[in-house]
């Protein structure tokens, strides 16, 4: 063979010539060798190491030879070899061969595979984009000269790592794993509330978490605008956060309800769940207190997409506790898949005299029931503080649904024409500058030409 280093494609229905390149000693001797047998001989005698990469391409070279479709007067054969292993790194591994190693490094060969991806995701899409990913495609690295290169991954092999980056995506998406590890990465920095994410991230800074790209202001729900109301509600309405399965908490012949709802607590969430306020404790305790409020099935059922609406669900605000204590209750809420229907969770968090943000209760409701049932009982806003538990919930909740869409579009519109006004008016102003210049200025030229003397 050629001195030159062959990559595995060159093995894929290559065609070897070893009589007219036999050049070298080894060469000569596989073509003389007369059977595969004693070529293998030959090379096991001259390589001893059994991992040597060189030996393995001669053993390549033999198989062809004496094993493909040989014509061994014209000293040539045609086989389909095949590539080592998986493909992509097989490719890496010979991109690296007699240098140092790059190619075949996991992180070298975790970009490429992402940007394959990406390449991939985008044309499945109809899009390109060249800033993000360019040429992930091995047709664009044949050379006839120094032969053949294969830094990305083809084939089945490619459609693989496509599926186990989509699976990634996911598990991360569904888990909010960005937004955990940058709250665990404050709560854990040595500097503490002056960490490297703390102006970012941290709750009382109205940072941006992923997910559904929520924001979370430290605000009142009391004091929040019409605007930022709307903006909750279609972040409520825009994002399932949980399907939920229907029976897996029920009552049994040897257990009460309530039992194996603990035991579904105790087997499914381990330590606490992650919120955009920090912590919030979610076991046998606190579930207790939840359903001391009462409960059906329906609350049981939904009891299993609390994690998710916490995690996941749209934060509404805080209030104090209207008893007049001082311990603050947080409010989220997230839509749930139910069965074939859409619902939205309720669920309450509260703060402990400890410091502790600790899990309180859960309702379940319909878009409907929301918006109907609340304006019967003729309660104002400023009069919130005489309900408790579910209509206190269902208040909180229609007062994001039933927000005016009308009044928003018309104050926008307002401000649209006050701007438009403004803008006239500066350029009456500017035209009126303009030609009070230039009045002035054909003045002076008036003054020069005729009582130079004036000026």
């Amino acid at each position: 063979g050629r001195s030159r280093n062959r990559t595995h494609a060159d093995y894929e229905q290559a065609v070897f010539n070893i009589k007219a390149n036999a050049t070298t000693t080894t060469g000569r001797k596989l073509f003389e060798a007369g059977n595969i047998d004693n070529a293998m001989n030959i090379l096991n005698g001259i390589y001893t190491d059994h991992k040597s990469k060189v030996k393995t391409k001669w053993y390549k070279l033999a198989a062809a030879f004496y094993c493909g479709n040989a014509d061994v007067e014209r000293g040539y054969a045609r086989i389909d070899m095949g590539r080592r292993g998986a493909s992509f790194l097989a490719g890496a591994l010979d991109l690296d061969e007699g240098t140092e190693k790059y190619w075949a490094e996991p992180h070298e060969m975790a970009a490429r595979a992402f940007s394959a991806y990406i390449d991939d995701k985008l044309r499945s899409q109809g899009r390109f984009n060249d800033y993000l990913a360019n040429y992930t495609e091995n047709k664009y690295y044949k050379d006839p000269i120094l032969g053949d290169s294969f830094p990305y991954p083809e084939g089945e092999e490619r459609k693989r790592i496509n599926a186990a980056f989509d699976e990634l995506f996911e598990i991360i998406k569904s888990e909010n794993a960005i937004r955990k590890a940058l709250l665990f990465e404050e709560s854990a920095h040595p500097r503490g509330n002056g960490g490297r994410f703390a102006k970012k991230f941290a709750p009382d800074k109205g940072g941006v978490f992923g997910g559904n790209e929520r924001t979370y202001n430290k605000k009142k729900f009391s004091d929040l605008t019409d605007e930022e109301k709307q903006q909750k509600k279609k972040q409520i309405r825009s994002n399932i956060v949980s399907k939920v399965k229907i029976g897996i908490i029920h009552k049994t012949e040897d257990k009460r309800a309530s039992d194996v709802a603990y035991e579904w607590v105790d087997e499914n969430i381990k330590g606490d769940i992650f919120t955009v306020i920090g912590n919030v404790k979610f076991n046998r305790k606190t579930v207790k207190e939840d359903l001391s409020h009462g409960f059906g099935q329906e609350k049981l059922d939904t009891l299993t997409a609390v994690k998710d609406v916490l995690e996941k669900g749209t934060y509404l605000g805080y209030e104090r506790n209207f008893q007049g204590e001082t311990n603050e209750n947080h409010y989220f809420a997230g839509k749930i898949k139910y069965g074939n229907d859409e619902k939205i969770v309720f669920c309450r968090v509260k703060d402990s005299a400890g410091g502790n943000s600790c899990f309180y209760v859960h309702e379940v409701f319909t878009e409907d029931e929301i918006k109907s049932d609340l304006p019967r009982l003729g309660v104002r806003e400023a009069d919130s503080s005489r309900l408790v538990g579910k209509p206190l919930y269902k208040f909180i909740l229609q007062t994001i649904f039933n927000v005016n869409d009308d009044n928003i579009i018309r104050k926008a519109i307002f401000l649209s024409k006050l701007n438009h006004e403004f803008c006239k008016l500066v350029e009456r102003e500017r035209r009126k500058e303009a030609y009070l210049d230039k009045l002035g200025r054909g003045y002076i030229a008036y003054l020069k030409k005729y009582y130079p003397e004036l000026v």
